[in-house]
């Protein structure tokens, strides 16, 4: 198949340039840290590299249980209605988990750094909660879109 014929078949299928949409977001998005990393080995440490990976281990098992995964259930609702209720349910639930994890690192943040062997300063613990707020928020919201065929929001919104 030709690009050209591939590219006409995109022009007449709403669902093929929804999907390429949403392929080119995630494309960039994922393009984007493998093109900027030759600059930030240059500036940050393999220590840092170790912290962030901790960082983002945490933040993304925690974001799974955040939501109950409610959020994609959005996508299953057929009443307007139910659809608002999962939006708000699993904001909630985001809410709720993120005010327990800033509880768990105001008062655990010592425990933390020393299980998972981490010297120096512990304050991008901090940003645990945060991190979870936004990316529960981020994936309840994200599939509303989906479910409402706003794809060019979601294509939009990877990168």
């Amino acid at each position: 198949m030709t690009i050209s014929k591939f590219l006409g078949q995109i022009k007449g299928s709403e669902f093929k340039k929804n999907i390429l949409l949403v392929i080119i977001g995630t494309a960039i998005t994922q393009l984007i840290p493998i093109l900027i990393s030759p600059i930030l080995t240059r500036i940050y440490l393999p220590e840092d590299f170790g912290i962030y990976s901790v960082y983002l281990a945490i933040t993304s098992i925690i974001g799974v249980i955040a939501t109950a995964r409610y959020e994609n259930a959005i996508v299953l609702a057929e009443k307007e209605e139910d659809i608002f209720l999962l939006v708000i349910l699993s904001s909630c639930l985001t809410l709720i988990t993120s005010f327990i994890c800033l509880l768990l690192v105001l008062a655990c943040s010592s425990f933390i750094m020393e299980f998972f062997n981490i010297s120096g300063s512990a304050r991008w613990l901090y940003f645990i909660p945060l991190t979870v707020l936004i990316s529960g928020l981020f994936a309840g919201l994200n599939n509303y879109f989906i479910k409402k065929k706003s794809f060019n929001f979601c294509g939009k919104s990877s990168n």
